[in-house]
């Protein structure tokens, strides 16, 4: 995707609609979607919190985590946890929690 303007990226076929017609990319482990409730100046860094309205977790692959000045893989473990999902069905307090949950089951 690099080498393309921002605009070109997002008309490449590899993106779901998600709500109020944000992309979600289709092969991604897990997505949130929700509203902004705030965003701050940290430091060199942007900080935004949100309002977690739908979580969507895949039950396959690895996941890749930055760390250390590294990318580094973190295998699923067999039979952890199956595909979650949480919607607007859910609680919004509900949504953050099963989230933080699933992730505690591929942490060591």
């Amino acid at each position: 995707m690099t080498g393309l303007s921002m605009e070109d990226r997002f008309k490449l076929p590899v993106w779901d609609q998600g709500e109020n017609d944000v992309p979600v990319l289709r092969g991604a482990l897990a997505s949130l979607q929700g509203k902004i409730v705030e965003a701050k100046e940290v430091g060199s860094h942007s900080v935004i919190f949100m309002e977690t309205t739908q979580i969507r977790v895949r039950a396959d692959g690895d996941s890749l985590i930055y760390f250390d000045r590294d990318f580094h893989r973190v295998p699923r473990v067999e039979g952890a946890m199956s595909s979650m999902s949480c919607s607007k069905r859910c609680r919004p307090a509900q949504a953050p929690a099963a989230f933080a949950l699933s992730l505690r089951t591929w942490l060591p």
